[in-house]
């Protein structure tokens, strides 16, 4: 299966990057950081999700996790 995952460079993205590359799976992971996975079949785009111009064509998407955000403490309760 193609998957895409934003946000895959740390926390739960890097996760479930690694997850699906554990299974067989071909990973296309979306970060405004660098890749930190080595794995022939994974493939990264450095880009801002939030930019539709910056997003690469991936054709022929199986599962597509979105996972990119950003914290700010605008919204962390109090």
């Amino acid at each position: 299966m193609k998957v895409v995952v934003t946000g895959s460079s740390s926390g739960m993205g890097l996760f479930i990057s690694e997850m699906f590359l554990s299974k067989g799976h071909d990973v296309f992971g979306l970060d405004k950081s660098n890749a930190i996975i080595k794995n022939p079949n994974y493939h990264h785009f450095v880009c801002d999700v939030s930019k539709k111009a910056s997003l690469p064509d991936i054709p022929d998407v199986d599962i597509l996790i979105n996972n990119a955000g950003i914290q700010n403490e605008f919204f962390i309760f109090r």
